[in-house]
Formats: structure tokens, sequence, C-alpha cells
């Protein structure tokens, strides 16, 4: 494996799955990593390896919920118009980032179940913030989604479990711990998305990971799939309808140019244009029709890690990328200082990135909002994190944003929960 693989730096605890790593050339079908075959042709179809009973039937989709009728790469410009938007429902990334939900209306009134942050204690900028129910476990590296009145933290260390907080009645005090299949469970950093009340996971590191897929609904076991996807380590992702994106990542030591996409309702995985620059540990969101990677970590040529402020967008209409860099009028604006590992999710059309950490591993307590609607539009400082951290998973959820999980000060997983209102 490459000297360049630094996996203490974002999580110590993976220490272990990211030392097994399985050469390149096993991962998939897909070809070599940063390289990716062809756009528009099928990498692999999956095949169901471990089913387990699910709670309940799919929630039938809504018209709104339709699937996005985006099509992989070809010759020409598809002549559809712009991708339904997706349901607000969302998954929160990782360190690899999350997609985000927009949505409207006024906000909920605060839950039972919170409990104000003592303002005298925290930085200024934190009023809009409220502490939540811990986690029943220390996690870093998770993902997390809304499935129906539930909020579902997954995978992420430790293994074995995952956990679930009713957002309405008198179960709303406590997180409800799942134990799992400890090799069914526990994914590093993986790419997420919800569809129809379920939450996908695919990539991160685990030992015996190469090509899984993993799907969790409230209550029951997760099932696992394998569909060809790269054991990769925090990919950027977002979701449109059935399609989970999956954009750069961390494979053998290398970060990755491949931006590959996931049918959730075939399982199918397929090739979309490549990145105009490798990345990882970057955070995803989408607005409309364009997926953004935020920002993220890629190596220099002595092998150490610099972290990026650039920002890439993909337009799921036209195939292609916009860079912070490519010297273009409209380009996406960067962010004012590098940071990887933080998360993004979306509300009101709005992407708000939070947490994270700059490449000598100084955690990042400022929360941004960028408006892509503005004709010139800049991150702004809208908050200070009470508690900043990275790998968290952040999930956006009728007014509020869930900053879940990740790591602190020390390094270590935590349990903390808080909730933001915009």
């Amino acid at each position: 494996m490459s000297a360049r693989l630094t996996p203490c730096i974002l999580l110590p605890l993976a220490c272990a799955a990211c030392q097994a790593l399985p050469p390149a050339g096993t991962a998939a079908t897909g070809g070599s990593p940063g390289v990716a075959p062809a756009a528009g042709n099928p990498v692999a179809t999956g095949s169901e390896l471990k089913p387990a009973a699910i709670a309940a039937p799919p929630t039938p989709v809504s018209p709104s919920d339709a699937p996005s009728p985006w099509l992989p790469a070809s010759d020409t410009v598809p002549a559809s118009p712009a991708p339904s938007v997706a349901p607000p429902r969302a998954a929160g990334g990782g360190g690899g980032g999350g997609g985000g939900g927009g949505g409207g209306g006024a906000p909920p009134p605060p839950s039972s179940g919170t409990a104000r942050i003592d303002l005298s204690l925290q930085p200024a900028g934190s009023q809009n913030w409220s502490l939540w129910p811990p986690l029943r476990r220390p996690r870093a590296g998770l993902v997390a989604g809304r499935l129906g009145a539930h909020l579902v933290a997954v995978e992420g260390t430790p293994r074995g479990s995952y956990e679930t907080l009713a957002l309405s009645g008198p179960t709303s005090l406590a997180w409800e711990l799942h134990d799992t299949d400890e090799d069914e469970s526990g994914l590093s950093v993986p790419g997420a998305g919800v569809y129809q009340d379920q939450l996908f996971t695919a990539g991160g590191l685990l030992v015996g990971s190469v090509g899984r897929v993993a799907r969790y609904t409230v209550g029951a076991a997760p099932t696992v799939f394998n569909t060809g996807v790269l054991p990769v380590r925090a990919p950027a992702s977002f979701s449109n309808g059935n399609l989970l994106f999956l954009a750069g990542g961390e494979a053998e030591g290398q970060v990755l140019v491949r931006n590959q996409f996931l049918n959730m309702d075939t399982r199918a995985l397929q090739n979309a244009s490549n990145l105009p620059h490798g990345v990882a540990g970057s955070a995803g969101a989408r607005v409309g029709s364009r997926g953004w990677v935020i920002g993220g970590y890629s190596f220099s040529t002595d092998g150490s890690l610099q972290a990026q402020t650039r920002v890439m967008v993909f337009d799921l209409q036209l195939n292609s990328w916009r860079s912070s860099d490519d010297g273009l009028p409209g380009a996406p604006p960067a962010l004012p200082v590098a940071r990887h590992s933080g998360a993004a999710a979306v509300w009101e059309g709005k992407i708000y990135l939070m947490g994270g950490q700059d490449g000598n591993g100084t955690l990042q307590e400022n929360v941004l909002c960028l408006d892509p609607a503005l004709p010139n539009p800049s991150w702004q400082v809208v908050s200070r994190m009470p508690t900043p951290r990275a790998l968290l998973t952040l999930v956006a959820d009728e007014g509020r944003l869930f900053a879940i999980g990740g790591h602190g000060e020390a390094r270590l997983p935590l349990t903390t929960v808080e909730v933001y209102r915009p």
C-alpha cells in the first residue's frame, strides 16, 4: 500500500480497516482508482448477498418524489428538463459529505426532547443552537438521515450497531440502539442517500467491504448487497431521486477523480464524468440540478495531506463539471479557508457547511452558508459550532440542521448531537 494513506489524520480508530484495504485492481470491475471507464456503461449490477427482513414495505413515492430523469453521459446534451428535486429529507455525510434537502414553511416549535444550551458558556453566534439527546455510543465517520418519523444514524465507529431517534412522542428523549452483525455494519466514512424511507450507504472502509452497499430501515437489520462499489473512503455524496452519486474519495493512498452513481432501485452502478481534480474528504450537497463537492483533501508529491479550498459543481443535465479555479465566469466560489472532513446540508436552497479541519488538524468552528441563487454568491459565516468537530454528519429537517457525532479535539468519537436553526 502506498505510504500516502494516512487514516490516523482522519479517524484513528479506523486504522486496522484502512490497513486492510485490498489492492485497487481487486476492488471492482470499474477499473483502477481515478480512471473511470466510458461514461454511460454499467460497471456492475448488484446481487444480493445477505437479505434481511425489512420492517415494512417502502412508502409509495409521490409524484414529487419520482426518480430523476438524469441520464448517464452521452455525446449529446440531454433535451430533458432539469431533474426533479428530490424530497426534502436527505442523508448527511460523514467526512465525505451528504446530500441536503430543501423546503419551506415556518420552523416547527422545539421538540420536547431538546434542552437549551447555556449560552453564557458558548461562543458568540451560537444563539440559534440547542442541545439534543446524545448518541448511545460515540461515533465518527458516520452518516444519518430521516426515515419517516425517525432520525437514523449508522456506520462509522464503533461497528455492530446503529441508532434511531423518534422526532415526536414520548420516545424522543433518547436514541434507541439496534445491534447488528458486526460484519454487516461499521463502514468508515461511506457515501449515503435517503430514498423511499430507506437509508443507503456505499463505499467506506471495512475489512471485507469490497462492493458493499447497505440498506437501512427503522428497526430492521441492514440488508447488504454487492454492487461493484469500490471500498473508497470519504467520497462526496449527493442524491437525486433514486440516484446516489459518489464523487472522488480515497483508495490505496490516492485521491480519485472517479464519479459514479448508484441506482438505489436496481443497485446498478454506472459512471458519470470524472471530476476535474482528484479529491477525498469533501462535503457533498445537491441544489436543484447541480451537485456540489466542497473542500476536501489531496496529497502533495511528498505524501503529505493538503486541505483544499476548491469547490466543484456537477451539472446533472450536462454531465459536466465547473471548478472554483477554472478561471471562467460563473465558476463556483472557493471556500475562504481550506477544510476537509466537514459535512454539508441544504435548507431552503442554501448550502450549510459545518465542521471539518484544516491541513494541520485544527478543527473548524465557523458555520458557512452559500446561496447559489444569488448573482455573485459567496460563502458567509453565519454561526459558530458550540462543539467543533470533524467526521460528523449533518441532516436538514424542517428548519433544523442536526450536527451528529464526529470527533473533537481529543480525536476520539463523540456522542454529541447539536441542532442549529438557520
